[in-house]
């Protein structure tokens, strides 16, 4: 574990924040891989305690460390409103980033990212590094929240991806949107990395499987505690 200072949380939209950390030495990550936070005071009411899992938003040169998350004060876990009642310097510990949910090394493997709400925040550290290093890939981006809300870093994602497909309906977005989107070449030779909540990833990948994705070419991250 890592000590970590608390320095502030940012409103992205009307429940969607990001939270900045700055760790005592630097945590090596791969964009896509997630930590856990643990909070300096367990909440004897979160049976879950005082740990929680979160991807990391920001880049690896990037400072501070920075996640994205869901908030609102009337229908949060009493993890959420701890974290968010923490004072500027407060002092918590990250634990070193894990997780398989990164871009393959050949830079030559199409990709299609497809995100639901929160999902998208391995998605904007990969972005984020990608137009830091100037790297050059085939990628598409999917994503569908239920909320009234802007896609977060949408600058980004235009800097670097071949397209961005945005639904403001979680139901309506379906494995077919894809491909009316990205030619029939590039679905037979992509990887595909879907991320949000458990069920839309479970079901999303299980639809790709059906017309014929093979399973080995589709990677999942589950957002466990949410919805969008």
């Amino acid at each position: 574990m890592t000590p970590a200072t608390f320095l502030s949380k940012q409103q992205l939209a009307p429940t969607l924040f990001r939270v900045d950390f700055l760790p005592e030495k630097p945590i090596d990550f791969i964009p896509g891989q997630f930590i856990e936070l643990v909070l300096p005071r367990p909440d004897s009411h979160d049976e879950r305690g005082n740990r929680r899992w979160f991807s990391v938003a920001s880049a690896p040169h990037e400072k501070p460390l920075s996640i994205i998350t869901r908030f609102h004060p009337s229908d949060s876990s009493s993890f959420k409103n701890s974290l968010f009642s923490l004072d500027s310097g407060s002092e918590l510990l990250i634990a070193d980033a894990m997780g398989d949910f990164v871009l393959p090394k050949d830079s030559s493997l199409p990709t299609i990212w497809v995100a639901a709400g929160v999902g998208i925040s391995p998605f904007i550290s990969k972005a984020r590094f990608m137009k830091h290093n100037n790297t050059k890939r085939s990628a598409h981006l999917f994503w569908t929240t239920s909320q009234d809300e802007p896609l977060p870093y949408g600058a980004d994602f235009a800097a670097v991806l071949d397209s961005v497909f945005v639904s403001d309906k979680k139901s309506s977005l379906t494995p077919e949107d894809i491909m009316s989107q990205v030619g029939a070449d590039l679905l037979d030779r992509s990887l595909y990395y879907v991320a949000g909540p458990e069920k839309f990833v479970e079901g999303f990948i299980d639809k790709l499987a059906t017309l014929g994705i093979p399973r080995h070419r589709l990677i999942g991250d589950f957002f466990h505690g949410y919805e969008a």
